[in-house]
C-alpha cells in the first residue's frame, strides 16, 4: 500500500471534534450531508490524502450504531505508525507496503 485516499473517523459531533484538527493545523475543506446514508461528513486533507470525519444524523444509522456499541473511536499507536507515513506521503519511514 502506497496510498490512503481517506481514513474515516466515526465521531459524535463533527463541531465537536473540528477544534483537535484545527489545533494540528488542519482545516475542514468541505461538508455535506448524505441523506441516504443517515450522516453528515466533514473532509480535512492532509497532504496526499483525507481525514472524512463521519457524524450520524440518526442513532440508528450504520455510523450511530457504531458509536454506541463501541462508544468511541481508538486508533493504536502501532497502526498510527504504520499510517501516518503514508498519509503524510512520506517512504522510508517504516510504512508497509
Amino acid at each position: 500500500m502506497t496510498r490512503i485516499d481517506h481514513l474515516g473517523i466515526a465521531v459524535n459531533s463533527i463541531e465537536a471534534a473540528r477544534g483537535f484538527y484545527e489545533a494540528l493545523g488542519l482545516t475542514v475543506t468541505h461538508e455535506e450531508t448524505v441523506e441516504h446514508e443517515q450522516v453528515h461528513t466533514a473532509m480535512i486533507p492532509m497532504f496526499d490524502s483525507r481525514i472524512e470525519l463521519l457524524e450520524p444524523t440518526s442513532v440508528d444509522s450504520p455510523v450511530g450504531r457504531f458509536l454506541k456499541k463501541r462508544g468511541r473511536v481508538c486508533i493504536m499507536l502501532p497502526c498510527m505508525w504504520t499510517i501516518l507515513p503514508i498519509l503524510c506521503g512520506l517512504s522510508g519511514l517504516g510504512a508497509s507496503e
